[in-house]
């Protein structure tokens, strides 16, 4: 496995058959400075401003779901444990309009990868099959984490796409995302070459991944805004549908 920086115009450029024999063979690409820090800063912040004036909940997905958020604990029933809040910005609701620029970039990137229509409707909604959200995933200090894991297969999903929203050193300094090619093999350090506004291309069903606790020696406050922030583009598949799950390492 190995990482593989490349500047945004020159991923852009490459052929979609090209990234993926790349991707098939347990490559991560990181595409630099794909969204300026700017850019990320401002989601940020409308991020944290959705999260303090909302309350907490938990729906399933379906057409009439908003966005909303939900904070996660372990939990024995968790098909993988974690410790984080989790923003869930569902596009077919259109209720987050300050997110649709960042979606309209790289959405059509992962179609392109995923063998799917460019003019694929971001705002199509579950009761199709599928529905696409972004996921503003806050890992808290005090020991925010994800177990690792591989995600399942899904054609709207055969790429993840995450966009780098912290850095390391400055919002916080221990943990962080890390990936690896089997399960007793060493892990990565994402950390060590993800800046912010960073665009991480990886195959999720072949690469375990996860997030080392974030800052485990301070105090944990599961409402406050410190921690380590990452941006994920996904298809959400509706309520009641059958698919795969998540498999924790």
């Amino acid at each position: 496995m190995n990482i593989l920086e490349v500047p945004t115009r020159d991923f852009l450029a490459m052929r979609a058959e090209d990234i993926n024999a790349s991707l098939n063979d347990g490559n991560c690409f990181i595409v630099s400075n794909f969204f300026s820090p700017e850019k990320v800063r401002d989601i940020l912040s409308r991020s944290i401003d959705f999260v303090a004036n909302s309350e907490e909940s938990w729906s399933p997905i379906l057409d009439d779901t908003p966005s909303h958020f939900r904070r996660y604990s372990p939990h024995p029933q968790s098909k993988v444990q974690q410790r984080l809040t989790r923003i869930n910005l569902n596009l077919w609701r259109e209720d987050t309009p300050w997110i649709l620029e960042m979606a309209r970039i790289v959405f059509p990137l992962k179609f392109r990868l995923g063998n799917i229509a460019l003019d694929e409707p971001l705002n199509r909604k579950p009761s199709s099959g599928i529905g696409y959200q972004i996921n503003i995933n806050h890992y808290p200090a005090g020991g925010g984490f994800m177990a690792p894991h591989t995600d399942p297969i899904h054609p709207h999903n055969s790429v993840q796409t995450l966009v780098n929203a912290s850095t390391r050193g400055v919002d916080f300094r221990e943990g962080g995302l890390f990936v690896k090619s089997a399960p007793d093999a060493d892990e990565v350090s994402v950390e060590d070459y993800w800046r912010m506004g960073d665009l991480l291309c990886f195959d999720a069903s072949r690469i375990i991944h996860g997030v080392n606790p974030v800052d485990p020696a301070e105090p944990f406050d599961a409402q406050s805004a410190k921690g380590r922030y990452s941006i994920a583009f996904v298809g959400a598949y509706a309520h009641g549908t059958a698919q795969s799950v998540s498999v924790q390492y």
